[in-house]
Formats: C-alpha cells, sequence, structure tokens
C-alpha cells in the first residue's frame, strides 16, 4: 500500500509539471505601448498604425523585435499588439521600430467608372505616412508601459512626445 501511495503522489506530481509548464505564458516578453494619434490638432479615428522592426530577425526568432500594429479609436487612442505570441493590445517586445500610419479609401479600382484606370484612393492621413522607407519616424520600445503620442501634419512633418 505504501509503495501504491508513492507511486501515485509521483504521478500526480510529474503530472502537474507537465501540465502548468503547458499552460505557462506562450511567445515573446512584451511591454504595453499606446498613445495618441492627432492630424493637424484632430484625433483622427480609423488609422492602421504599424511599428516595423528597423533590424530583421529570422522569421521563427522570438527573441528580437515583432511587427506590430493597432487601430486608432474615435479619440485617436491606439494599442499595439504583436503579431505573434502575445494577447491583443499587450504591446510589443522591446527595441527600434520605424512607425507608419494607413488611413486611405478606395475611390475607383480597377476598371472603374471610365474604363481600365488603376485603383485611386483618397488618404485621410498624408500618403508620406504609409510607406515604410519614407518614414522618418522612429521610437524605441523599453521595457515597461510605452506611450508614444503623434502629432502629424498635412506638410508631412509629425512630432513624437512621451
Amino acid at each position: 500500500m505504501s509503495h501504491h501511495y508513492r507511486f501515485c503522489v509521483l504521478l500526480l506530481f510529474v503530472f502537474s509539471l507537465v501540465f502548468f509548464s503547458a499552460c505557462g505564458r506562450k511567445g515573446p516578453k512584451v511591454n504595453y505601448v499606446e498613445g495618441i494619434l492627432t492630424l493637424d490638432g484632430t484625433p483622427v479615428a480609423g488609422v492602421d498604425v504599424a511599428f516595423i522592426p528597423t533590424k530583421t530577425s529570422e522569421a521563427n526568432d522570438l527573441s528580437g523585435t515583432l511587427l506590430a500594429s493597432g487601430r486608432t479609436d474615435s479619440g485617436g487612442k491606439y494599442k499595439l499588439s504583436t503579431t505573434r505570441g502575445s494577447a491583443v493590445d499587450a504591446g510589443t517586445t522591446v527595441g527600434e521600430y520605424k512607425v507608419t500610419f494607413v488611413k486611405k479609401e478606395l475611390i475607383f479600382g480597377p476598371g472603374g467608372p471610365s474604363g481600365n484606370r488603376p485603383p485611386q484612393f483618397r488618404y485621410d492621413v498624408p500618403h508620406v505616412f504609409e510607406e515604410e522607407d519614407q518614414s522618418k519616424i522612429i521610437v524605441e520600445v523599453v521595457k515597461g508601459k510605452n506611450v508614444f503620442n503623434f502629432a502629424l501634419k498635412s506638410d508631412g512633418t509629425c512630432e513624437v512626445t512621451k
């Protein structure tokens, strides 16, 4: 009986270790990132905010910076989520990021109202903020809570405050 009891306790202990280690958090350590986006002093809703790592890492490497994004609400507020391994609105990993902002509406698609035309868009945020290679906005995400407020201007400039 004593041998059977020890075996059951040992089996329960091993099962508990396996179960609780499997239930642990998966993915990289992320840090909360939020902020407010304005254009010429007015909050803008529906803007896709993207934090793009300035240094690339291999596809399966979760130890470096990860692409993160969020969308602004009616008050211009956004919260970031990483593309892999974290909860929604949890943030992103520590590191340096280029930031892009996109809000555009398709006006005419291919074949539009007057024949074969390429797609045309109306940009509610200046087009210069959309392209990663054109973005001059670089921020550093650090451990803990991060707040980045972006004051975009129609002339293509941006002021970042923490």
